[in-house]
């Protein structure tokens, strides 16, 4: 089964919601246990594959259901090979969305390879051709299995738990905006706000505090 591309610094868990100061709407995403829980808690192998895709790519639902076996691609890259997949960017509204090009484990591309082998997928067919309410119902279903608030749990969550995992592990914010495709860098950066209020608890106050003088 994939692992997905997920960790947390020195063992720490991430929050698994996040309150703007206005309270006029909450943030969830989740731990990597509680990822673990979901993707295992599928109720059926293709469901488990389109959820491992959003977990480590970041695609909405309409942009998952717009992806084909030749969206994955391996590229030799320094000397080695790394793997990608192309998502249409559908948010930006334009008649012909831009693809944007987000780095993936080689086992989500090996895992993505094998359940079009065993659909019968083409490669210029859609990997999953269903309604955006079946994927809604897929992960709720996941969701209540692994013990986890169906409300706090829909498809949109793993995008924002991608977003988190990337800023926790160090990607530049440039990088991760091109991965979300965000028009707009400032909507890129409140997963940085928020991953800065979630550790200010690490900040080395007793190693400042003695360059200090009273």
């Amino acid at each position: 089964m994939l692992k997905p591309m997920i960790a947390t610094q020195k063992g720490r868990a991430l929050p698994a919601t996040y309150i703007p100061q206005n309270k006029k709407k909450k943030f969830h995403y989740l731990t990597p246990d509680q990822l673990r829980r979901i993707i295992d808690n599928a109720p059926n192998f293709r469901a488990k594959v389109a959820i491992m895709t959003m977990v480590c790519t970041g695609a909405r639902v309409t942009e998952l259901r717009m992806l084909k076996p030749s969206s994955f691609k391996s590229i030799k890259f320094m000397g080695g090979v790394r793997y990608v997949v192309h998502i249409p960017t559908l948010k930006q509204r334009q008649e012909e969305p831009p693809d944007r090009t987000v780095p993936i484990p080689p086992q989500l591309y090996d895992l993505v390879q094998q359940y079009a082998y065993a659909y019968k997928i083409g490669e210029k067919s859609l990997l999953f051709p269903v309604s955006r309410k079946t994927v809604w119902e897929w992960v709720k279903r996941a969701a209540k299995q692994a013990g986890l608030s169906e409300d706090d749990v829909r498809p949109h969550t793993f995008r924002h738990t991608f977003a988190m995992i990337c800023v926790w592990c160090g990607a530049p914010p440039w990088s991760l905006n091109a991965w979300l495709g965000h028009s707009d860098i400032r909507n890129t950066l409140i997963y940085v706000h928020i991953a800065a209020e979630d550790t200010v608890q690490y900040y080395p106050q007793d190693i400042f505090s003695q360059f200090v003088s009273s």
